[in-house]
């Protein structure tokens, strides 16, 4: 219910008011750990939409601090790449959250896609490698593949320390 809060706040006006109310709404749900995050993201964005954002990163950053392993910050954090005063606070938001062994694909192929657009290439193909490591321990079925196909994870499309994606970009849409 409090994740939903984002596509109430983008139909309220876009004031400092709107974002201060929500923000004491929402006030109880930052201190229970379960709710803290999902509350302190929706606060955030609040202040995002108002046009605050500072306050915005500085909620999202609280958030991530509480829930490394939450993509809320990380997501909020892309948005926020395009304020040139904010960038390097806000891509160290998205690439904490992507340290984590549970970091979502899609979290990294969007950062990928904001590299690429920003011509930042080699980082954008640094995102898209592999660590060979944390990819055999995350396969669930790896003694199967190992007996028919050898030991992880192979010669192909690997240098010993990473996996290579292959794909092409069309567009916003990266095919791997």
């Amino acid at each position: 219910m409090i994740a939903g809060t984002a596509s109430l706040v983008k139909r309220l006006p876009a004031t400092a008011a709107t974002a201060q109310m929500l923000e004491g709404v929402l006030k109880p749900h930052t201190a229970a750990a379960p709710t803290r995050t999902p509350a302190l993201i929706a606060t955030a964005r609040a202040w995002m939409h108002a046009g605050d954002s500072a306050r915005a990163l500085s909620l999202a950053q609280t958030a991530s601090q509480s829930e490394p392993s939450a993509i809320g910050p990380a997501l909020l954090g892309l948005e926020l790449l395009d304020k040139p005063a904010h960038a390097g606070a806000s891509e160290t938001l998205v690439q904490t959250y992507l340290a984590q062994p549970t970091a979502a694909p899609a979290a990294r192929l969007a950062y990928v896609q904001t590299l690429t657009n920003a011509n930042r290439y080699s980082e954008a193909l640094q995102q898209l490698r592999i660590a060979t490591d944390a990819h055999v321990r995350a396969e669930p079925h790896l003694a199967q593949i190992e007996a028919q196909w050898g030991p992880a994870p192979g010669k192909q499309q690997a240098d010993g320390a990473s996996i290579h994606v292959l794909g092409a970009q069309f567009g916003n849409v990266f095919v791997g």
